[in-house]
């Protein structure tokens, strides 16, 4: 209960940002599921999530819908954690209120709430995996079409369970057409997600594979700060950690690197028990640690996984080894424990700032524009990824000069070609002499923009109306101005 009301608390005072409405726009301006899987092709991620809110969207506009969706997938965890789990209460206590179960997957609305539900199920079932072959396998199917992340864990888990399950064949503990049908399942699983995430020819976010120069001190760093995600303390400290403001780059590469390598040894140490939970883990910590270094290093709602992955491991530890390893030694015990109070420790200040500040100013720029009467001009918004989440709480397109078209959601493709500062201005004065001099009705272009122009590259005819300040997330302040004619 005490769950249910402080997520709902968060929940209701939460400003949905950019990355939540992305999902919802092109599941919203979707018509058909033809146009749905054509607009997600650049999201990087299987489209479970996107089909799910597909068929909200043909009940209802209004975003809360989505909101009270995920606020049930995550009571549905905290409830898994609570009366499945093998923890101690305490222990459970502290993990639905650390920084992952309670903000990042319980208040911010993605699709990891989603691939957490599967995952926690997955481990509850573990208990008699014997009995639940087959529906860990369809659990498994269902975690691949999550999320890009989600799809890495469930790879790491199926790896050892095959093997479990060979095991259990010898013993005639499990017949062979369950696992080979569980094996045809995953694997069939597998095919749809990895066709389901292959990126068009033209994407152009995270396009490059980096095989030949891995960057290994992204992965090291992301291990470290989602097992201790300390944030600064402030209004910004969203996705950021106390480290960067303590410490100079190289001295933050250093301990970070070091660190990670320590709390990989205990992580490891802490599954010695255990070569199921141990080989689980160290796939797992290897599948994303790889695919952050060779391709994307991620933000801390990607991090999460490795955190998640130590959780199921811990979780799953008793049911895959001997009764030697049922009683935890004191020094694991102190060790998860304190892992859980950082985690909480975390999540205080953050759920603080995010009841006190408004998470984005996209909501206010649209209520400004709808109160002033202005939202019929035409609004240029830059960057483009910045600005969409206003064409969301406006209900219309906006106009993304990057783009040279109208927009809500981004398309992450080639046709985007970022604009310097020193050129957005000039931009502007030209689409104002494109669409014409409004001068007759009184009414001029607005430009909307994630930063400040400097007062050296305004011209007369732009000036600054508001600026929508603070937000948690920086990028989501924002500068509206007018532009008219003929001031070049």
């Amino acid at each position: 209960m005490g769950y249910a009301l402080v997520s709902l608390l968060l929940l209701w005072h939460h400003e949905p940002w950019r990355d939540e409405m992305q999902c919802w726009e092109i599941a919203r301006r979707s018509a058909s599921l033809s146009e749905l899987f054509f607009n997600a092709r650049y999201e990087g991620h299987p489209s479970a999530w996107y089909l799910l809110l597909f068929a909200i969207t043909r009940f209802t506009p209004d975003f809360a819908a989505v909101q009270v969706l995920h606020w049930l997938l995550a009571l549905a965890s905290v409830a898994l954690v609570l009366w499945r789990s093998p923890f101690s209460r305490w222990q459970k206590g502290l993990m639905v209120f650390g920084y992952f179960f309670l903000f990042e997957y319980g208040v911010l609305t993605r699709n990891y709430a989603i691939g957490v539900l599967l995952a926690l199920a997955l481990c509850s079932l573990a208990q008699d995996w014997k009995r639940h072959w087959l529906a860990m396998q369809v659990l498994l199917f269902c975690l691949l079409q999550c999320s890009l992340f989600a799809a890495l864990v469930a790879c790491a888990f199926f790896v050892p369970l095959f093997f479990v399950g060979i095991r259990g064949l010898r013993q005639n503990a499990l017949a062979w057409q369950k696992i080979a049908l569980g094996a045809l399942i995953f694997l069939g699983g597998l095919l749809l997600s990895a066709f389901d995430m292959m990126p068009p020819a033209d994407t152009n976010y995270a396009a490059a594979w980096k095989w030949s120069t891995p960057d290994w001190q992204p992965a090291l760093g992301a291990f470290f700060r989602a097992m201790l995600p300390v944030p600064p303390l402030g209004k910004h400290g969203w996705g950021s950690h106390v480290l960067f403001q303590l410490l100079e780059w190289d001295q933050r590469v250093l301990v970070e690197c070091t660190m990670s390598l320590v709390l990989l040894v205990c992580c490891l140490f802490s599954l010695r028990k255990s070569p199921f939970a141990l080989a689980f883990f160290g796939l797992a910590w290897a599948a994303i640690g790889v695919f952050l270094a060779v391709k994307f290093p991620g933000f801390i709602r990607h991090h999460g996984h490795f955190y998640l992955a130590w959780v199921m491991a811990l979780w799953v530890k008793p049911y895959f080894s001997g009764p030697s390893s049922h009683s935890e030694s004191r020094g694991t015990n102190a060790f998860f424990t304190f892992i859980l109070v950082l985690q909480v420790a975390a999540a205080v200040p953050l759920a603080y700032f995010d009841l006190k500040f408004p998470f984005s100013q996209s909501r206010a720029v649209a209520d400004f524009l709808k109160q002033n009467h202005l939202e019929d001009r035409l609004l240029v918004g830059d960057y483009d990824y910045a600005a969409s989440p206003v064409a969301f709480h406006l209900r219309r397109p906006i106009y993304y000069p990057n783009a040279l078209k109208k927009g809500s959601f981004i398309l992450w493709n080639k046709e985007q070609e970022a604009l310097k500062i020193t050129d957005i201005v000039p931009v502007a004065l030209d689409l104002c002499q494109q669409h014409g001099d409004p001068d007759a009705s009184g009414q001029a272009l607005l430009l909307l923009t994630s930063y400040a122009i400097p007062a050296e590259h305004l011209v007369p005819s732009v000036h600054l109306i508001k600026t929508f300040a603070p937000a948690m997330e920086i990028s989501e302040e924002y500068h509206l101005y007018e532009v008219r004619c003929g001031g070049g």
